[in-house]
């Protein structure tokens, strides 16, 4: 089931590139990030009201943070997709999984092991040579 879900994830994931790309050459870039965020939030309001519990006082700081950051990334991805085709941004997003191993071994003592490393060092490699095109 997770190869299943990665899989799906994959395609649903390209097709939000390819869309992005599509309406940030048509619409503002305010409404592209409000429909972005707003989106998600109305299909998910209706499971969530099944599970929802209130969060603590203290979460609601690091939720705005979260949020903050999450924001602040779509806006950046629009921006560039309004200015640049999909195809010549698609090889640097995978430049993310190294911040993702990154962050994982400075916030959690996460320790990326050797394969893990040789692939972080091919997809920014590939990721250069990708741009000098």
């Amino acid at each position: 089931m997770g190869a299943v879900a990665i899989l799906v994830s994959a395609v649903g994931y390209s097709l939000n590139l390819i869309m992005l790309r599509h309406r940030a050459t048509r619409d503002p870039l305010a409404q592209i990030i409000l429909f972005q965020n707003v989106g998600p939030a109305l299909i998910l309001a209706v499971p969530a009201y099944f599970v929802w519990t209130a969060p603590a006082l203290e979460d609601l700081g690091l939720f705005a943070v979260i949020g903050t950051i999450g924001v602040t990334a779509h806006t950046m991805l629009a921006h560039a997709f309004a200015r640049i085709e999909a195809a010549r941004l698609a090889p640097v997003q995978y430049v993310t999984l190294v911040w993702a191993v990154l962050f994982g071994f400075l916030f959690f003592a996460e320790v990326p092991g050797l394969a893990t490393a040789i692939g972080a060092a091919l997809i920014v490699i590939g990721t250069l040579a990708t741009r000098r095109r």
